[in-house]
Formats: C-alpha cells, sequence, structure tokens
C-alpha cells in the first residue's frame, strides 16, 4: 500500500510541475491548482479521495483582500487636471474576451463580423486603432493591468495602490461593474478585487445580450458622473455558447468563431444605442483583455505561425466630446508603433480628471506577462514561438 501510495504521490507532482501553468497557478489559488490537475489525471474515486486531502492542508487563494487603498500609484500628479477635470462625465469600457483583431471585419476581415462596430467607431472624434497587443494571453492577468497600474514585471501596484475604479470614484464618478461572467474564482479573483470596489456591481448572466438591460436596470443616466466596465464573455471558447440563430441566419458564412465576433457586435450596437437615448455625452471604449489563436484558444506556449493571435487585438474609441482620447492613445506608441494595452490606465487617469506624468520606460519597454509567470519584451516573445 505504502508503495502504491509513493508512486502516485511521483506521478502526480511529475504530472503537475512538467506544466508551468500549473505553478503559477498554485501561487494564485493553491487548492483549485491542484484539483483540477487531480480530477484530470484520476478516476473520480481515488481524484475525490486525494482532493479531500489536499483540502485538510487549508490552501487558500491568494487575491481575496477587497480593500480600499491610501496610496495613488507615482504616475499621479494631482486630481485636478486643468485640462480634463469635470469634462468627460460618462465613461464606457466596454471589455471583449478572446478577440482576434483579424475576425473583425473593420480591420479588413473578408466576413462582415462587425457592421456595427464599423460604423459607430468610423464617426467623427471617433478612431480604430491598428497594431495594439494586449499585455497577457490570459484573462487573470490582462485585466488587473488594464484597470491597475501593475505591469508584466510588477503587480505590486494592483495590490499596494489605487485602481482605476477607486480612482473614479475619489473624483465622484457613480462606478458600475457589470459583467456577464461569474468574477471569483482562480481565473478572475486576480481583477475582482478591482471589480469589486465600485458602487455597483452585477455579475453572472446567462448571455452577453442580458448586458444592455443591465445596463438600464442602474438607472446610470440619472448620476452626475459615470464610470462603467461592462464585461463580455465575447469569444471565449466554447465558441458554440457564444451566439445565436440570429447570428448563424445574419452571417451564414462564418464559423464558429466569426459568429461569436458577431454577437458581440450586436452587444455593442444595443448598448450604444442606449447611451445615445439616456446620454448627451459620452465615451465608449471597446478592447478586449487578449486575442485568440481561434480553434487552439489562448494562454498557450507552443511554437505556431499563429502564435502571436493570442496577443493581437482590436481597439476602439468613440467620443461626443472632442478628439482627446483618441489623439492621446496615439502618444503610447513605442518605438516599433506597437501599443501595449497596459497602459490604457494612463488614458483612464486622465480622462477622469487626474494629471499624469508616465514614465517613458512603461511605453517603450513593451512588456508582456506570460502564463508562465515571467515578463518577455513583447517582439522577443514573439519571435521565439512563432513558426
Amino acid at each position: 500500500m505504502a508503495i502504491c501510495c509513493f508512486f502516485l504521490f511521483r506521478n502526480t507532482l511529475y504530472y503537475y510541475l512538467s506544466d508551468k501553468r500549473h505553478v503559477v497557478e498554485f501561487q494564485v489559488d493553491p487548492f483549485f491548482s491542484l484539483t483540477k490537475s487531480i480530477r484530470v489525471k484520476y478516476p473520480v474515486v481515488i481524484g475525490n479521495t486525494i482532493v479531500l486531502l489536499v483540502d485538510s492542508l487549508g490552501f487558500t487563494e491568494k487575491y481575496t483582500n477587497i480593500i480600499e487603498h491610501e496610496k495613488f500609484n507615482k504616475s499621479i500628479i494631482d486630481s485636478h487636471n486643468s485640462n480634463t477635470f469635470n469634462k468627460y462625465k460618462n465613461i464606457i469600457f466596454i471589455l471583449g474576451e478572446s478577440a482576434f483583431r483579424d475576425r473583425h471585419s473593420v480591420y479588413r476581415y473578408s466576413k462582415n463580423t462587425t457592421p456595427e462596430m464599423s460604423q459607430i467607431f468610423s464617426q467623427s472624434n471617433s478612431c480604430i486603432i491598428n497594431n495594439v497587443h494586449s499585455p497577457s494571453s490570459i484573462t487573470r492577468d490582462a485585466i488587473p493591468m488594464l484597470f491597475s497600474f501593475a505591469k508584466p514585471d510588477d503587480e505590486l501596484p494592483l495590490l499596494n495602490e489605487k485602481n482605476i475604479i477607486e480612482m473614479a470614484n475619489v473624483q465622484n464618478y457613480k462606478s458600475s461593474w457589470i459583467s456577464k461572467n461569474g468574477e471569483s474564482g482562480p481565473h478572475s479573483s486576480k481583477y475582482s478585487i478591482i471589480a469589486k470596489l465600485s458602487n455597483i456591481f452585477i455579475e453572472d448572466l446567462q448571455d452577453d445580450l442580458q448586458l444592455p438591460q443591465q445596463l438600464i436596470d442602474t438607472d446610470f443616466q440619472n448620476n452626475e458622473k459615470n464610470f462603467i466596465v461592462i464585461h463580455l464573455a465575447g469569444s471565449h471558447k466554447p465558441y458554440k455558447l457564444g451566439y445565436d440563430e440570429t447570428d448563424k441566419l445574419s452571417l451564414p458564412d462564418g464559423d464558429d468563431y466569426d459568429l461569436t465576433v458577431y454577437h458581440t457586435d450586436r452587444v455593442i450596437k444595443q448598448i450604444y444605442n442606449i447611451l445615445q437615448e439616456k446620454l448627451d455625452d459620452f465615451i465608449l471604449i471597446y478592447t478586449p483583455d487578449h486575442g485568440e489563436i481561434v480553434n487552439l484558444g489562448h494562454g498557450l506556449l507552443r511554437k505556431s505561425k499563429e502564435f502571436s493571435n493570442q496577443y493581437e487585438i482590436p481597439l476602439m474609441i468613440y467620443s461626443t466630446y472632442d478628439n482627446y482620447p483618441c489623439k492621446e492613445i496615439e502618444t503610447y506608441r513605442n518605438n516599433n508603433q506597437m501599443i501595449n494595452t497596459s497602459n490604457l490606465v494612463y488614458l483612464l487617469s486622465n480622462l477622469l480628471g487626474f494629471s499624469v506624468n508616465i514614465d517613458p520606460s512603461f511605453i517603450q519597454n513593451d512588456l508582456i506577462l506570460s502564463v508562465d509567470g515571467q515578463s518577455y519584451d513583447y517582439q522577443t516573445h514573439i519571435k521565439q514561438y512563432q513558426k
């Protein structure tokens, strides 16, 4: 019996440590990471017995403290930017999921997957931005770098400094986070500590098409100022769960992934119509957490000619105020003419009325956080895995 247990433990440990993602997941949520691997490898009785043993060891999740922070990031000079303070009173950020840029017709894809986005983001003071990539290829790591000052090589600002939701609250915006997804557990706890600081927090819906009604139900139009994040399920696998019959009829030549993009397009149009009806002025930003290697997924470390697709994303901005957001974002391009969306936090800070002093190295040192838990130069990382 002892020999059997020894070999069982050895094989489990070898299987677990052979995948770097297991090690990174363990640092976030040890219990989830271990039990997921155990249940994959072992049948029900043995697996459940080991899970009970793991549970008895008392492992806990890393990102559980939802606290308000006292300290601002060092890039924030003061809270009264003379050019933007109290100017942009309605800021709406639609956060997509697993959206590969080159499957959007607005980025010249051959199938008409984004007819509504093409119209919305082609208007005056709006922009469809090229050469943009995410700071990570998984949701858990990408979203904290959109809404906090965490960087691929430094997560401490996420844990120790005010994030964008807190900064919106400081400036007397009514903050709302409305998500189709359940914003808890190992894949989302790292950013749920941001989301749950919102004045209004809504999660765990059945379909992205329910998000517009949830937005209406917040009565946001009655607030003097709004900062709203709307988090889609978007184009996450399995793709068949991300579209409906309307999408199939409207885009008969589209594959499963195309139909999820078309579904997102419909959701964005509905949200846009609501904003147009209920607000005089607003800024609407759309970008996903990361891209997708279509039919394979994301968060992958394998050599492929499509490796970079899991980082390549759309970024679009609509504004009824002026063209400041579109002009400002262009100043975030590095020497390779790329924009890393980890730097969107500076645009959001400016829009919220803060004065910002950006360290130029954050723009030029174009880092990503890999699923192995290490930070790398984006171009170097892509070349390493791109066949």
